[in-house]
């Protein structure tokens, strides 16, 4: 629905209701990058740290997205910035993906329901996952690493979150 690239810096979307069209009988995909509600896509190659000019400072607010094949929130190679107060429900596949080299994310008080993940965190550091509410999802954090670069995966703080009813890994 809505992707920012390139070299962009200090974007605030607030209170936006993004629907995806999905509908429970349509039949089941997960995808990593596209039919998300956001999608913040900096430049990035997986085995290498991210070079140039970051997309920074990024910020979805008060925003409801539902019914996505994709995820709900995802923020691949960026700085700062982050998820608030927002609702994510009947997303396919995570409802937030913070990945690939992005850092110093801030996902705080967020509600989110009937997705495969509550929060996905892939190669990333000095994120901070506080006061989510994660209900009826598949699991609510999936953390993976995929890079082999010393400095990831390291410094992700996951504090004081709700996790409720999920049907395990």
């Amino acid at each position: 629905a809505i992707e920012i690239t390139g070299a962009c810096e200090n974007i605030t979307l607030e209170k936006l209701c993004i629907d995806g069209g999905r509908v429970a009988t349509d039949p089941a995909f997960h995808t990593r990058s596209l039919a998300c509600g956001v999608m913040v896509k900096g430049a990035y190659h997986p085995d290498k740290d991210p070079k140039g000019i970051r997309i920074q400072n990024i910020k979805v607010l008060r925003c409801i997205m539902q019914n996505h094949h994709g995820r709900g929130a995802a923020f691949y190679a960026t700085a700062g910035g982050g998820l608030e107060d927002c609702t994510l429900m009947d997303v396919s596949a995570a409802a937030v993906d913070v990945n690939l080299f992005s850092e110093k994310i801030t996902v705080r008080h967020n509600h989110m329901a009937r997705c495969l993940v509550g929060v996905d965190l892939t190669d990333t550091r000095d994120c901070i996952i506080t006061a989510n509410e994660i209900r009826q999802c598949g699991s609510g954090f999936s953390l993976r690493r995929i890079c082999n670069l010393s400095t990831w995966n390291e410094g992700n703080q996951m504090l004081d979150n709700l996790i409720d009813q999920t049907r395990g890994n």
